[in-house]
């Protein structure tokens, strides 16, 4: 023991000190009146070493009446604090009672310095064995790395153990230091311009000599790397460590760690970063290997995949699509543009790349445009030369920053597109790029231009198919307006017109001083304002009256042409086309296209046969409608007028004939009333269809009309009629029913094999007249029956034929029923009938097998 480095004191039951030697107070700075009398033990301890010695060393004391080498700090009179062992013993009286405590105090100052240095060297040894688990927790996580990413991920998130609180990130640079692409442990990867994180000088000439780069604080950096301490400084960071990234001798990124608190860097982390980044070096050049040779398999494989997908395109949007979607996976970007130039060489159309296409012209300042104009390819390594060079390029309107590489479409020195393939990343173009682009581009101008020629031929034959479907339209129209309407529908697809109209002279040779608007048709969202009719005397008309020809009009004015009102319509390029019969003009098709490109030569051509073909078909439906309107009169003088006023009864009546060509068949029905004030109904049925079962038809409805206003009776009518069947052809066979009604609500009939009349009584009920048959007219004995009934107040009486009742397979009974039923569920008390609802009821509205009548007398 050292002379002097011993103290001693005591203390009493009181726990003050009593005695003190004179080393202790050399310690504590105090003389022996500030001690004596005036101060405990613990009064000389530091405050933690109070508490201690209350929990701690007074409770052992009780127990074992000492305590040995216990370390405390003393505290001197200034603050200063010495560390000591502390020895305490207690002495006690005979009955156990403490009456002296003894303590010596062993100044320790040197064996507390030996114990930091041993604790420091252990935390050396730890920390050091932390370093080199990290160390291993990398390598063997690079073990099986394969790609540049997982390398990165792999050192930032474990070699962060490296440094206490220390964030981690690895930076790779492209080709030419353009831009880094950043992984770090605390954020996700992003890739940003160089010049954001490091200086090209000094920093990085000290990094390319495989110095580790160290700022140990930020807040008192005295500028020698400005930008990163700016950089430190906004992201929260007071210490950082850069270790360089080499391969081939070249600089290929960093390796950073960043403190949030200040960190003194020693000689062993500066080897720790080197020996990191040594391992992420060898990772990555392996990685960079492997990545070659994958990408070069996949590039191979996705050349194929591209190519096979592109020979199985056959449009110019297939093609357009597979280069969208193939090209991008190929070339890994989804920015791919092709270039097609039109047919005037003013204009290019940009396709691809996920926009809407746009067309604009050749002389814009844009990649493609360039390419085009020149035939050259194009590089751009950034965005900053984009702008600079091309600043029109639609790719700067999507924020592209990217490298970009323009290839023309050419064959034969011939250019007619080109491709544009942005990049997501700066950088400079390599060779491997060059190439690909190069097969790309010219696989994608060998696609495009037979899909040019697929979808020409596609046209030509729709448009040949919408032509024949044109041809036909008209040539089966029958009418005139069915002709205009046909022109209309299938002209519009077959030219593919902005909007058409067909104008008809109405009035006879002599009388065709205008021409109304039958049918027109347009493509827009608004129907244009045609001209409802225009002047046989002016204007295109009046050309067309003279030349017969077609005319047309490109772009206005139209000095040689006067188009009237039709210079009001949304057009650029005009139509006039003259439909004529017998020489004369009886109408014209008015027809306006969008673009002057649409009226080509062969468009001009079709036209002129439309021209011939609808002239051809309107004369066709000018006789026909002449033919008809004959006809029409004919059948209608074949009907009964309208019906009389009939005292008593309300009479209603419907024919629906079993021929839509025809207004009339083999069903008549009459209505008279006689001289002694008696309502004669007669419904009949001649044998067949058609033309001839009308004629006769007619005839014997006259006959029966004539027999009703001289006869006494419905029996007299029928026996009348009998005679006249058996020697007029075409009448015999014939089914007739006469019904006799006088204003009272008495009622005779006669049947001659004609389908029962039905009588509704005001209650709903319903039943059949089956009195007063004979056999049909001409056939067998004369009629000699007829039977009588009565219609009360509210009822009705129902005469039909039999196409109100008949169905094929069906047994007759089965049709009466169901009239019957009808009658009384849809047309019961208090109901209202007419004879147009009762058929409505039964056949519906479609068109009947067979003629049908309906004649319903109710009873007022």
């Amino acid at each position: 023991m050292v002379a002097g480095s011993l103290g001693y004191l005591t203390a009493g039951v009181d726990d003050l000190i009593d005695d003190v030697n004179t080393t202790c107070l050399d310690w504590l700075g105090l003389s022996r009146v500030e001690v004596v009398g005036r101060r405990s033990i613990q009064d000389l301890l530091a405050p933690g070493d109070r508490i201690y010695y209350d929990t701690h060393i007074r409770p052992l004391l009780e127990i074992t009446g000492e305590v040995k080498e216990i370390a405390v700090e003393l505290v001197d009179a200034d603050g200063g604090r010495r560390p000591v062992l502390i020895n305490v013993a207690v002495h006690a009286d005979a009955t156990g009672g403490r009456t002296r405590t003894v303590v010596v105090l062993i100044e320790a100052t040197e064996r507390r310095r030996y114990e930091q240095e041993l604790l420091r060297q252990r935390q050396v040894a730890e920390r050091a064995a932390v370093r080199v688990g990290a160390l291993y927790e990398v390598a063997s996580g690079l073990a099986g790395i394969l790609t540049e990413a997982d390398v990165a991920r792999v050192v930032s998130e474990r070699s962060a153990a490296s440094f206490d609180g220390a964030e981690c990130s690895v930076w790779l640079f492209d080709s030419d230091l353009g831009a880094v692409t950043r992984a770090g442990s605390d954020e996700t990867a992003t890739t940003v311009e160089i010049a954001d994180v490091v200086e090209r000088a000094p920093a990085l000439a000290q990094l390319a000599n495989g110095e580790v780069l160290v700022v140990e604080d930020s807040h008192a950096s005295i500028g020698e790397y400005p930008l990163i301490e700016q950089w430190m400084r906004s992201a929260g960071r007071r210490s950082l460590a850069i270790a360089p990234l080499h391969a081939d001798g070249r600089l290929i990124g960093l390796l950073g760690y960043g403190f949030d608190v200040v960190h003194e860097f020693d000689e062993q982390d500066r080897q720790v970063a080197l020996t990191l980044a040594t391992q992420t070096n060898h990772a990555l050049e392996r990685a960079r290997g492997f990545g070659a040779e994958v990408q070069s398999r996949e590039r191979l494989e996705g050349l194929l995949r591209f190519s096979t997908r592109l020979s199985g395109a056959m449009s110019v949007d297939e093609v357009l699509d597979t280069i969208d979607e193939e090209g991008g996976r190929l070339l890994r970007t989804r920015r791919i543009r092709v270039v097609l130039l039109d047919e005037e060489h003013r204009t290019v159309r940009y396709f691809g790349g996920g926009q809407p296409s746009q067309d604009v012209a050749l002389a814009t300042q844009s990649v493609g445009c360039e390419v085009v104009r020149t035939g050259e390819v194009v590089f751009c390594t950034n965005g900053r030369e984009l702008r600079r060079r091309f600043p029109e390029s639609p790719l700067l309107a999507e924020g592209h920053a990217g490298r970009v590489i323009g290839v023309p479409l050419a064959r034969d020195g011939e250019v007619s597109g080109a491709v544009v393939v942005a990049f997501s990343s700066p950088g400079a173009i390599i060779d491997a790029d060059r190439t690909l682009v190069r097969v790309f581009a010219e696989q994608a101008d060998q696609a495009v231009r037979r899909a040019v020629l697929h979808d020409n031929e596609v046209s030509a034959r729709r448009r040949a198919d919408q032509l024949l479907a044109l041809s036909s339209a008209v040539n089966a129209a029958v009418t005139t307006r069915e002709v205009a309407g046909a022109i209309t529908s299938r002209g519009m697809r077959a030219f593919d017109a902005a909007w058409l109209a067909v104008y008809v002279a109405e009035g006879d040779d002599n009388e065709r001083d205008r021409f109304e608007l039958f049918a027109h048709g347009d493509a827009g969202d608004a129907t244009p304002d045609f001209p409802v009719e225009i002047s046989a005397h002016e204007g295109v008309v009046a050309d067309l009256a003279g030349r017969r020809t077609p005319r047309y009009a490109y772009g206005r004015p139209t000095p040689d042409l006067d188009c009237g009102a039709f210079l009001e319509l949304p057009w650029s390029a005009l139509g006039f086309l003259p439909l004529t019969m017998s020489d004369r003009l009886v109408g014209l098709v008015a027809i306006g296209f969008e673009d002057t490109t649409d009226l080509t030569p062969a468009a001009q051509v079709a036209l002129a046969g439309l021209t011939a073909e609808a002239s051809a078909a309107l004369g066709r439906a000018r006789r026909y409608e002449l033919q008809h309107e004959v006809a029409v009169t004919l059948q209608a003088s074949l009907l009964a007028g309208e019906l009389p006023t009939t005292p008593g009864w309300r009479i209603s009546v419907v024919y629906r004939p079993g021929s839509e060509h025809l207004m009339v068949g083999g069903d008549l029905f009459d209505v008279t009333v006689a001289g002694d004030g008696r309502t004669v109904v007669i419904v009949g049925d001649v044998v067949g269809h058609g033309l001839d079962a009308a004629a006769s038809m007619g005839q014997l409805r006259s006959a029966a009309r004539a027999l009703a206003l001289v006869s006494d009776g419905p029996l007299e009518v029928l026996q009348g009629l009998d005679k006249f069947a058996r020697i007029t052809p075409g009448v015999r066979c014939s089914s007739l029913v006469c019904l006799s009604l006088t204003p009272d609500g008495a009622g005779t009939h006669a049947s001659a094999g004609h389908p029962y009349p039905v009588l509704c009584h005001p209650d709903g009920r319903s039943e059949l007249l089956l009195g007063g048959r004979s056999a049909l007219l001409g056939v067998g004995r004369n009629p000699d029956s007829e039977a009588t009934f009565e219609v009360e107040p509210g009822g009705r009486v129902v005469v039909y034929t039999d196409g109100l009742v008949e169905r094929p397979g069906e047994h007759p009974d089965d049709g009466f029923a169901r009239l019957r039923g009808h009658l009384e569920a849809e047309f019961g008390p208090g109901q209202s009938c007419d004879a147009s609802a009762i058929a409505r009821t039964v056949l519906g509205r479609t068109q009947p097998r067979d003629d049908a009548v309906v004649v319903c007398v109710a009873r007022i």
